[in-house]
């Protein structure tokens, strides 16, 4: 079979759902993919200048990556879960429970 490159799949963050866009031809899926990456990108980028605004009095230098994370008690993962918000510098990688989102 041959593949025809004209279908992207988008994954939800949890991984659980997704969905399938299929394009009349490869050049338009090409096209579809450069502007979510620069959509992506433009908005990874304006999250981490707002983030950095933020932790500037915690970090030595500025945070070049990003993230959330939820940690999830031992006890009841369904009900006590907290969300960890964590960064990457030059030198470390760093977390707070207390940012506001």
């Amino acid at each position: 079979m041959i593949s025809e490159k004209r279908t992207i799949e988008v994954y939800s963050p949890d991984g659980v759902h997704s969905v399938i866009l299929r394009a009349s031809s490869s050049a338009q899926a090409d096209a579809w993919i450069s502007g979510l990456c620069a959509a992506l990108a433009e908005g990874t980028e304006l999250a981490l200048r707002k983030a950095n605004l933020l932790i500037r009095d915690v970090l030595e230098g500025s945070a070049r990556h990003m993230g959330w994370l939820l940690k999830r008690s031992a006890i009841d993962s369904s009900t006590n879960s907290i969300k960890v918000f964590i960064w990457v510098s030059k030198v470390c990688l760093s977390y707070s429970t207390k940012c506001a989102y």
